[in-house]
């Protein structure tokens, strides 16, 4: 995923169920892994909106690109997790 590096204007939430979202408002890129399963594959499925996939077909993670144009607020972002 292309917002793994460290700088600065980044904030990380990590839930306990193994997801992960990252805002990092250098590149301005929201990031969201589901599970650190290697990514083989990532399609653009609409324009700056990235799905990786595992070895399986699996989707483990989700990129925004140029987010704070497409998501509002995304430095503020909140996520809940629910139990189906």
């Amino acid at each position: 995923m292309p917002c793994r590096f460290q700088c600065s204007g980044r904030r990380t939430i990590n839930y306990s169920a193994g997801y992960e979202a990252d805002y990092d408002s250098q590149v301005d890129v929201l990031s969201i892994v589901f599970n650190e399963a290697q990514v083989e594959e990532s399609d653009e499925i609409k324009p700056g909106v990235i799905l990786d996939y595992d070895a399986a077909g699996n989707v483990v993670g989700l990129e925004i690109l140029d987010a704070s144009r497409r998501v509002q607020n995304p430095a503020a972002m909140e996520f809940a997790v629910k139990a189906a």
